[in-house]
């Protein structure tokens, strides 16, 4: 009996013990897998939470250390631009509303509504928009989120671009979805009307240097009824003349970049061109050159163009006789005055300055010429070679301001024959012959770098 007893107080003893020792072992081993996870949050970061979409470690990390939310990885990103190039609505919300920067740049020159755009990620770039994202940006390959928007047919993202005010499509309500719909049916029906059909080609600009430039390409189809160019928001008829058609901008144009937007319909079918360019005219040196020359105006009847920087003298007669290629005494007069003047105040601007075109003009009538293109052949020489004439006549003055800028004059003027593609025109439209017959100074810059 006793035996028995000694027996059963030693198993509850062990036991006992072992139980204890086991509950300790499982608190350490509870306490060490704490520790263990804390040290793992520590070490992963916003860019983390970010590219795997995770809204509570995002949301840790951030009442953990809010001072990096803007921080960059070795490639530029953000938390923000990684949210947005893998399309995670949720974490940019809540990046955007703990005071994520919406317009970093990473190191491939994107932000996050480009990088939005091109991914045609519609919420996102809805969202970075309704946040004050620029919109006013390129990538490396210089193709605009409005480019992008246009490729992608979306309705509503091209709308909100093009409006200056976003509240009508930011509330947060249903009235934006409602117009998304609508948007985008509205564009369905009417593509369902409308087939794609190439009609015309648009010119390829990068820089006009013209406040109310005329925009050209050539006509791929015969009846074509309409060509209308829009240019900040406001259209413009084109017209057509044989193979080529043009619109002429009238409104001028502020220094900056603009999207083109051409339409030819025919019947049924239509064709839409998109281009940006960049509208620059150096106003200073319209200001200089008009300082310069101001009391010679008269004297010479000449005239500088604003729009264009076009030095224009508008006596054909002084310059060259009927169908002949000698420049006369009196040119060469005026030349011998104009040129040294102009080029010295040309070269303080060579920076800014492409080309300077010395431009032959005629007017559309050659007599012996019995047929149009005959015609404009006839005349397309006659203007080379009077540019050509100008052109080395003044590289040949002998003036030390000349002389002293021979080679850069040899790099940039450039004498070029326009034939009748520049006719000047009278107040009621038709052809001013007289005027027409011209050489001009043309100049063509660059915005400053």
């Amino acid at each position: 009996m006793r035996l028995y007893l000694v027996v059963i107080l030693s198993f509850l003893f062990f036991n006992g013990c072992a139980f204890i020792e086991s509950k300790k072992q499982l608190k350490l081993e509870n306490n060490l897998a704490k520790v263990d996870e804390e040290a793992i949050l520590d070490e992963m970061s916003l860019h983390d939470a970010a590219r795997i979409n995770d809204i509570d470690l995002l949301s840790y990390l951030l009442k953990q250390n809010k001072s990096l939310l803007n921080k960059k990885d070795r490639f530029g990103y953000t938390p923000l631009h990684l949210a947005a190039r893998f399309n995670h609505l949720q974490i940019a919300e809540i990046l955007i509303n703990n005071g994520a920067i919406v317009n970093s740049v990473d190191k491939f020159k994107d932000t996050p509504l480009l990088d939005a755009f091109r991914n045609r990620y519609s919420k996102m770039a809805k969202l970075l928009l309704c946040n004050n994202a620029n919109k006013d940006v390129v990538d490396k390959y210089g193709v605009s989120p409005l480019q992008y928007a246009l490729k992608a047919k979306n309705q509503l993202l091209i709308k909100m671009l093009e409006s200056n005010n976003l509240n009508s499509f930011c509330k947060e309500n249903d009235e934006s979805m409602l117009l998304d719909e609508s948007l985008n049916r509205t564009y369905e029906k009417k593509q369902k009307k409308e087939i794609k059909k190439e009609l015309i080609t648009l010119d390829s600009y990068t820089t006009i240097n013209d406040n109310t430039p005329k925009i050209c390409g050539k006509v791929l189809e015969k009846d074509i009824e309409s060509i209308v160019l829009r240019v900040d928001k406001v259209e413009y008829k084109g017209s057509i003349n044989n193979n080529r058609w043009c619109a002429q901008v009238e409104n001028s144009l502020e220094n900056k970049d603009y999207l083109l937007s051409v339409d030819a319909k025919k019947q049924n079918f239509i064709d839409k061109k998109r281009q940006t360019v960049s509208i620059h005219v150096l106003n200073s040196l319209y200001k200089a050159l008009n300082d310069e020359f101001n009391k010679d105006f008269e004297n010479w009847n000449a005239k500088l163009q604003k729009d264009t920087l076009t030095f224009r003298f508008l006596n054909p007669t002084t310059m060259f006789s009927n169908g002949s290629l000698e420049i006369s005494d009196k040119y060469k007069d005026i030349l011998n005055s104009f040129a040294p003047r102009y080029i010295e105040l040309l070269y303080q601007y060579k920076n800014q300055i492409v080309n300077v075109l010395v431009q032959g003009h005629t007017s559309s009538i050659y007599r012996s010429a019995k047929t149009e293109e005959e015609k404009f052949q006839k005349n397309l020489e006659l203007s080379k070679k009077r540019a050509q004439n100008v052109y080395s006549f003044i590289k040949g003055i002998d003036d030390k301001r000349i002389k002293d800028k021979i080679i850069w004059i040899e790099k940039n003027f450039f004498p070029e024959g326009k034939s009748s593609l520049e006719t000047i025109k009278n107040s009621d439209g038709s052809e001013n012959y007289e005027l027409s017959r011209r050489v001009e100074f043309k100049i063509q810059t660059v915005p400053n770098k």
